[in-house]
């Protein structure tokens, strides 16, 4: 029984993994057979105080949302993803969240999600820092 569960638990790690690791490009069918196109992500830079930090989406595997408010008194969420995170491409420059306060300044470089929140992961050069004053 105990082996069984431990089947069923890897079963949804590695699934989990894998639709992380793909979600951000588009499963095409063509003719019956599989073909995957990328879609570009809008590379968006902010930088400001933070206002807001909500950790609650980490306990079920989703992102920390930072609310950041910008020199034009402008709000900018940004998404941290915490499961798959050393899948990410920008692991070594990210903050980590857990030690953020609000009113540090940080600045961050990142995709553009379809809900226009910056998420610093997908590439090599996406960064979540804290500001040098």
């Amino acid at each position: 029984m105990k082996t069984l569960i431990w089947i069923i638990v890897i079963v949804v790690i590695l699934g989990g993994i894998y639709w992380y690791a793909t979600k951000d490009g588009e499963v095409v069918v063509d003719n019956g057979t599989e073909t995957e196109t990328e879609t570009e992500a809008e590379t968006e830079e902010a930088s400001g105080a933070i206002t807001k930090i909500d950790l609650e989406g980490m306990a079920a595997d989703g992102p920390a949302l930072i609310t950041i408010e910008n020199a034009l008194g402008l709000d900018t969420v940004i998404a941290v993803p915490s499961f798959g995170r050393n899948l990410c491409a920008a692991d070594a420059n990210l903050a980590d969240v857990a030690t953020l306060t609000v009113g540090q300044k940080v600045e961050v470089r990142g995709s553009l999600s379809p809900d226009d929140q910056i998420v610093p992961c997908t590439e090599p050069d996406h960064y979540l820092r804290v500001a040098v004053e």
